[in-house]
């Protein structure tokens, strides 16, 4: 392109418009451009011309190609990590992570949780008799004189 050119609409050829039409919505930009002999920046701006657009199916197809190519820094991670900090997640982003959780087995529950006790019995009796075992056993330590009768028995 001659430089007297640059910065001027590039019309669009009219054998183009049917071909371009049907190949828009599936083709990579870079692709077009190298068919037609320009820049992509005019690709997209023949597309918003003819009233254009990608489609979604494909855009998706290309975010999740490139997402998986997409490798993020130490420190990306810690910014990403932030932002997100106190954002409430939506009922259905946590019903999916849930499933995706179940789907892999890495749900941590019972001795694979990391306060696993061992399989006691919980309740608020257990939970009252184990308060109440402690506190004597505690007071019995902090004084070796008193045994476990007199302590009862002393109320």
């Amino acid at each position: 392109m001659p430089s007297s050119q640059l910065g001027k609409a590039v019309p669009i050829p009219l054998r183009v418009d049917d071909e371009f039409r049907r190949d828009y919505p599936t083709t990579p930009n870079a692709k077009l451009a190298a068919r037609y002999d320009v820049s992509t920046v005019t690709i997209l701006k023949w597309a918003r011309r003819l009233g254009v657009r990608k489609d979604p199916e494909y855009r998706r197809g290309v975010q999740r190609s490139n997402a998986s190519k997409r490798s993020l820094t130490v420190e990306q991670r810690e910014h990403l990590s932030q932002r997100a900090r106190g954002r409430r997640a939506s009922p259905e982003t946590i019903a999916k992570a849930m499933e995706t959780k179940r789907r892999n087995g890495t749900i941590l529950s019972g001795s694979r949780h990391p306060f696993w006790k061992g399989g006691r019995p919980t309740g608020a009796g257990n939970a009252a008799s184990m308060r109440r075992d402690w506190r004597h056993t505690t007071y019995a330590a902090t004084h070796p004189s008193l045994t476990f009768d007199s302590i009862w028995t002393t109320g």
